[in-house]
């Protein structure tokens, strides 16, 4: 082969184009141009690839919130006629708790503190406590009132159960320090005893607390008040269908989250085995 020949023809191209220096421009373009193409193209993948993972993540999410929909309608439409009639029974146990309760709360309305020790030796009141109160004959009505109750619980939703519960704890005791107080000759106010306290701060705020402990009169009563009225409170939630909206509502929320995380962490992994 004439490699004379080759090197003379290529000098001729050379400096018809304008010498290397142009050569070296036009390959450097050309090289350019090819990679911005690739670029393009793997840049143009990427966004497609993003695409699809974001109908995806819609298509999951969406998927996510019919089936909480269905599973909504579904557990209203079926457990309603149940949770009615375990509400109405509940209710119905609360108003003969509160018969219960008001023996002893006769005793704390109407009574100042300061006469509680005095008023206990009084034949009457004395019988009453003893005949009334006797935590023998007391308590095991109220075990039997929670168990009854305790059957419809799946029903209740726990923000209504442990409403009644507290309710339940807050009149045994009560009645329990009267009953007590007396046999010791020595009643404590129903609000002063840590464990009664210990059951008010779960239900009352700051300011009923405060309005309890300085009333001289009737504090009983309001005390009973703000108990039934939390009670009413969860109720109204059950029969609305709010409480079973907000579970569910954070149950698909914490689905979201973990289903989100998971794309994060997939897109992650994809990135640091590039």
């Amino acid at each position: 082969m004439d490699f004379s020949l080759i090197f003379d023809n290529i000098e001729i191209i050379v400096t018809s184009l304008g010498g290397w220096v142009i050569i070296t421009y036009i390959g450097s373009k050309y090289l350019a141009e090819r990679l911005a193409d690739k670029m393009k193209i793997k840049w143009t993948s990427e966004e497609n690839q993003k695409l699809e993972q974001l109908r995806a993540e819609i298509k999951e999410e969406n998927a996510i919130f019919s089936s909480f929909i269905d599973s909504f309608s579904f557990v209203q439409q079926n457990n309603y006629p149940e949770r009615v009639l375990a509400i109405k029974n509940i209710w119905e146990n609360v108003l003969s708790v509160r018969k219960m309760a008001s023996k002893s709360q006769f005793f704390y309305d109407v009574f100042a503190e300061e006469e509680y020790n005095k008023i206990i030796k009084e034949p009457k009141i004395s019988d009453f406590i003893k005949n009334e109160l006797d935590i023998n004959i007391f308590s095991p009505k109220i075990d039997t009132i929670k168990s009854e109750t305790e059957i419809n619980r799946p029903f209740l939703g726990e923000g209504l159960w442990v409403s009644f519960e507290l309710y339940l704890t807050f009149v045994g005791r009560s009645s329990f320090l009267l009953w007590d107080g007396y046999r010791k000759n020595d009643v404590v106010c129903w609000h002063k005893d840590d464990s009664v306290k210990s059951l008010l701060k779960q239900v009352f705020n700051d300011e009923e607390m405060k309005n309890i402990s300085s009333e001289k009169f009737g504090s009983f009563s309001k005390g009973m008040q703000i108990f039934e009225n939390r009670i009413l409170l969860e109720i109204s939630k059950m029969t609305s269908g709010e409480s079973e909206a907000i579970k569910r509502f954070e149950e698909l929320e914490s689905t979201r989250e973990l289903t989100q995380k998971m794309y994060v962490d997939r897109e992650l992994q994809e990135k640091s085995d590039l």
